[in-house]
């Protein structure tokens, strides 16, 4: 069964945001922005095998919303991608583990942590070999709007490239347009969802360029075979 959106794990729901982000990917060609607002704007499964989170920046929010649908006993696994080490306050997986009882998770068996990941593509790759080591048939992808296209695209390639197939679904978190998060490497600059969107929407074909992000069509495709 699928649901609209599962209100009640967002933290916030501020369509005008929402709309703020799209548009960032919309300046890079109207097929990506036609792509990312797909991406964004799927319905949620109400059940399933496995809810995925990459945890980073607004790392309180991702866990909190994953591990709140997690909780509910209708998916099996959450997995969850490790952050940057070189990044102040990264947290260790014995730290991942302890956020995530203290959010209500409680099946620790269950939980499966990619303790350090540099990159995006880091946790896209990790995510591709344990769904397939789990045998996943239904995913859930939790992260926020203004990331989540670039983090399903970057998954999409890392799918392709074990020639596996897993049909994906998220949970986009979306925040008000006044929300900032604090940027470790650039702490003076606003990090807003709308410039966040831009500088993620920038990156798009110039990772599709190098293999990491998939291409229109294969995202695309990854969407049909998903919502089918």
């Amino acid at each position: 069964m699928i649901s609209r959106k599962l209100d009640s794990f967002k933290g916030y729901s501020d369509t005008g945001s929402r709309e703020a982000v799209i548009e960032q990917f919309e300046r890079v060609s109207r097929e990506v922005g036609a792509l990312a607002r797909r991406t964004i704007e799927m319905r949620t499964p109400d059940e399933g095998d496995a809810i995925a989170v990459f945890i980073g920046m607004d790392e309180h929010a991702r866990l909190e919303s994953a591990v709140s649908l997690w909780g509910r006993g209708a998916y099996q696994h959450l997995l969850i991608g490790g952050s940057n080490p070189k990044e102040q306050g990264h947290p260790s997986e014995e730290e991942v583990r302890s956020r995530v009882a203290a959010l209500g998770g409680m099946r620790d068996k269950d939980v499966h942590i990619l303790s350090k990941a540099v990159h995006t593509k880091d946790q896209a790759d990790w995510l591709a070999d344990i769904t397939d080591e789990l045998g996943t048939r239904k995913l859930v992808l939790v992260d926020p709007d203004y990331h989540i296209p670039r983090v399903y695209a970057t998954t999409v390639a890392s799918m392709n490239a074990k020639g596996s197939v897993v049909p994906m679904w998220t949970l986009s978190i979306d925040y008000p347009s006044d929300f900032t998060s604090p940027h470790p490497r650039y702490p003076d600059i606003p990090q807003t969802p709308v410039f966040m969107a831009g500088e993620d929407a920038r990156r798009i074909p110039l990772y599709q360029q190098t293999g990491d992000v998939a291409s229109n069509e294969y995202w695309e495709r990854h969407l049909d075979i998903t919502e089918k």
